[in-house]
Parts: C-alpha cells; structure tokens; sequence
C-alpha cells in the first residue's frame, strides 16, 4: 500500500474531517447510520453519482468514505471519475500512477492505493486520464480488481462521473451493485433526476439512497444536507424514476 506523499489532508470539502460538529458533518453520520442498518454485503461496494456535473457528488464521495473510517471501517475510496478527477487533490495525493495503470495492467494493488492521513481511509486515484474511460472501466480488469479489494476492505466508495453526461457511472455501477446519488438543492431538476434514476435502475443498479445538499442553512450552520431513501419525494410518496 502506498503511503501519502504529506502528512495532512485538505481542508476544503472533508467537513466531517475538519468540521465535525457542524451540521453538515452530522449530516453525512446520519447518512451513514441510514446505510449501515442495510445488510453489510450491499455496503461492500458503491458508486456515488449525480445527474448533472456539479451537484456535489465528490464532496459526498469523500466525506461519506470519512464519516465511514471513523467508525473503526477500512474503507477504500477510489477515484474513478477519470474526466474530472479531485479525490486524490483533495487528500493532498499525487495523481501519479492510478487506477488506469491497474486497469491497464502497469501497476499493481499496491503501487496505487495510498494511506491516507485518516485513520482506516485510503484512495485510489484515476492516475493518467485515458482517452477512452467508458472502454477501460468496462474491462474485466476492474471487476477483478473491486473482487480483491472486496476481500481487503469493510467498504468500498467509486466517485464517478455524472450519469447523464456520460456511460462511465453506469459501466462501473453494473459492477459495484449499489448506487448513491446526488442532487444540488435549487439547481438539480427533476426531470433529470428521474432519467438518472431510470438509468440506474434498468441496469439493474440498486439505489441505496439520495442525497440533496446546499439545503438553505439553519441557524448557526454553513451547510445543509438532506437524505433520502430509496428515492421518494418530500411527502413519503416514491417516484418510479421512469417519468419524462
């Protein structure tokens, strides 16, 4: 396993790292808790997703990956967002060899995941950005992989791309089982939302959850997050995900 290259994480957008006893903080525990009363077995691996680009589904990834490593978990955090990477920036990691070097077959387990300052958490980055991901992540290479990676860790986070925007989210979620999705308070729309949804389902792709952030804050917070699950509205009813 390789080791961090500093000795300290990032401070902007790991709040359950840096600002652990905001409301935004115990937002993400509460989102953990919610997953963890699911069957371990569909927590082994998850992709965390959104609609649209910019909807805070990295942010998500990397503090849900926290919020779970501090529970005593090994969790693995891999970047696998191989258009607009940030996981390995955030942490303070070089983006050097990656995921698309395994999956290529020039480098190993531990040649690219890295420790992390965060007790339990390492992350895998993207490495070199390849100039055709949906290909790569489709190989059986990165099946193998999440299989050895499943027998090393309690729980495993891919941060993708948005699922409209490209196939990536879908190719890897198709191997990973299970999704969270994320939305952006006054910008996600519903339209899209649903088509993600669709999407993720008729791939047979298990939505763990939804997750709506930058919620209007309270008194005394910075951030706001709401969770939801499966996929219902605010009044408890469940949307189908395959309106128009």
């Amino acid at each position: 396993m390789a080791a961090a290259t500093n000795g300290h994480v990032r401070s902007i957008g790991l709040i359950v790292h840096d600002q652990p006893q905001c409301q935004a903080a115990e937002a993400f525990r509460s989102l953990r808790t919610s997953l963890q009363f699911l069957p371990a077995e569909r927590l082994k691996a998850m992709i965390v997703t959104s609609s649209a680009p910019g909807e805070g589904k990295s942010t998500c990834s990397c503090n849900l990956a926290i919020a779970l490593a501090k529970t005593g978990k090994r969790v693995l955090l891999v970047d696998a967002d191989m258009r607009r990477p940030s996981v390995a920036a955030t942490f303070g990691l070089p983006r050097g060899s990656g995921l698309t070097n395994l999956l290529a077959g020039r480098a190993s387990d531990d040649d690219i995941i890295h420790a992390t300052a965060i007790e339990g958490l390492s992350v895998v980055p993207t490495g070199p950005l390849p100039p055709n991901p949906a290909e790569l992540l489709e190989q059986s290479t990165m099946e193998e992989a999440l299989e050895r990676w499943r027998g090393r860790f309690d729980h495993i986070i891919l941060d993708t791309p948005p699922a409209l925007v490209v196939t990536d989210a879908i190719v890897v979620g198709r191997k990973a089982g299970q999704a969270v999705l994320v939305a952006r308070a006054g910008e996600s729309r519903d339209k899209p939302m649903q088509r993600a949804v669709g999407l993720l389902r008729e791939a047979g792709i298990e939505i763990l959850g939804v997750v709506l952030n930058d919620l209007a804050p309270r008194q005394g917070t910075e951030y706001g997050y709401y969770y939801q699950t499966p996929y219902e509205s605010r009044d408890g009813s469940e949307s189908s995900g395959d309106k128009d």
